[in-house]
């Protein structure tokens, strides 16, 4: 069993907290952040604020995440937000995958 860092934890409590505030700024620096974990909870929860604002952060983290679970995430909530400005990256993303094949 894995132990979940401390540090890890006391961010979660933070983003918390900063959700409460709706601070996207906030959310959106994490989606640089080096913890997948942590890049892959700002990505839901940026989508949760909600508003079509947040769509280019999203379609950024798609493109250019390292990590499958973080670009997954941001697939589904791109198609889950429906609005029309996400169906370009959705589009690319698609047709890279099947490059790859």
């Amino acid at each position: 069993m894995t132990v979940v860092p401390q540090s890890r934890l006391d961010l979660l409590t933070e983003m918390e907290e900063r959700y409460e505030k709706k601070d996207t700024q906030y959310f959106v620096k994490l989606l640089n952040h080096d913890d997948y974990v942590i890049r892959c909870r700002a990505t839901c929860i940026l989508v949760d604020i909600g508003g079509e604002d947040k769509v280019q952060y999203i379609a950024k983290v798609l493109k250019d995440d390292t990590n499958e679970l973080v670009r997954h995430e941001a697939a589904f909530s791109l198609g889950q937000m429906c609005y029309s400005n996400g169906i370009v990256p959705l589009g690319r993303c698609v047709t890279v995958m099947e490059l790859c094949h």
